[in-house]
């Protein structure tokens, strides 16, 4: 008799794990309020600096790709200090930064494609670049799978798919450089006043 019910469990624990395993990992309310907890407190001061925690904490739909402060931390000094226009009118350059990575809509690792650039909230049209690659265990001619990475504008997505209320945060190995906004040849030809924020 404890051995049918055991069994019965059993089957019922390896029904439900797959989805549970497949399922997001669930953080905090919202974006704004789940940072700290991320140990993504320095993302957290850029947004307080643009003024957007609204943004952040509403039931608005978003992505976030965020560096944690391990990442930030890592930063030369130099860096630190033009990480964004920190005397822009406005705050401008801390709300072109945080909108340069963050996008409208919920969008999973398992949805992301090559075939193109994503569109961001930037006002200068900023794009992210989302990749996926399906590593190689040992040398390539090996041929046996190893894990698949996820990619945004070249850092490595170390914790993805953290569901933050309406919003799904991706934390990145790396402060990413904002992208430029201009073209290859507008960019060469010295014609580029808004390549660097």
């Amino acid at each position: 008799m404890a051995s049918c019910r055991l069994s019965r469990s059993l089957c019922l624990l390896l029904t439900v794990l797959p989805g549970l395993l497949s399922q997001s990992t669930s953080i905090g309310p919202n974006a704004y309020d789940s940072l700290i907890g991320l140990e993504c407190s320095q993302f957290k001061g850029i947004i307080e600096a643009a003024g957007r925690q609204l943004r952040y904490q509403s039931s608005t739909p978003l992505t976030l790709f965020v560096f944690n402060d391990t990442a930030y931390n890592r930063l030369p000094p130099y860096m630190l200090n033009t990480l964004y226009d920190r005397e822009s009118p406005n705050n401008a350059g801390a709300e072109e930064f945080v909108s340069s990575f963050t996008m409208k809509g919920v969008m999973e690792t398992s949805s992301f494609s090559d075939a193109q650039p994503y569109s961001t909230m930037s006002v200068k049209s900023r794009k992210l670049f989302l990749n996926k690659r399906n590593l190689r265990i040992g040398n390539v001619a090996s041929g046996r799978p190893g894990p698949t990475k996820y990619f945004v504008n070249g850092g490595i997505i170390i914790r993805p798919n953290i569901q933050a209320g309406q919003h799904v945060i991706h934390i990145v190995d790396r402060v990413l450089p904002l992208t430029l906004t201009d073209n290859a040849l507008a960019y060469a030809s010295g014609y580029n006043p808004d390549a660097l924020v």
